[in-house]
């Protein structure tokens, strides 16, 4: 069932500007997938190709132009970063619990403050790992310091 629409989703993919491989891929799947997801998972990482693959599950998937709640569906984004370096950190509700300020943050996580521009959290661990040094959870993204946007701000 989910083979098909990992077929649709890789296939409305743009490749990377210079080809390649896209260094970080996020893969959203609705829970329908959830017996599944280990294959799904599997197959998500040969087909994609990303250096670093980490996702979520949930009621509702948002891809391109649509939104599907409460039905079987996924969507992958997929970037290029050039010059990041990528972490991906595993986090449970303890931990969460546990990192009451920023140093415990830096320490949980092994990611040095120095190290460190972004973090990206997906709230809802996808499945078990998602390879041997990334699974579901945060990603911690070091590269240029981003812009502010003026309605983020």
């Amino acid at each position: 069932m989910w083979q098909a629409a990992l077929t649709e989703a890789v296939s409305q993919m743009t490749p990377p500007a210079g080809g390649g491989q896209a260094d970080l891929a996020f893969l959203f799947a609705s829970a329908a997938y959830a017996e599944e997801f280990p294959h799904l998972v599997a197959a998500a990482r040969r087909a994609v190709g990303a250096r670093l693959l980490v996702g979520c599950s949930g009621q509702g998937v948002i891809g391109p132009g649509r939104e599907v709640e409460g039905e079987p569906a996924l969507a992958i984004l997929a970037a290029t970063l050039p010059d990041a370096a990528l972490r991906a950190v595993r986090l449970t509700q303890g931990t969460l619990e546990r990192c009451r300020n920023r140093g415990h943050w830096y320490e949980t996580t092994g990611v040095a403050p120095t190290d460190l521009t972004a973090w990206i959290l997906a709230p809802h661990r996808l499945g078990r790992r998602l390879s041997g040094d990334s699974c579901g959870g945060r990603a911690g993204v070091r590269g240029p310091p981003a812009p502010a946007h003026p309605r983020l701000s």
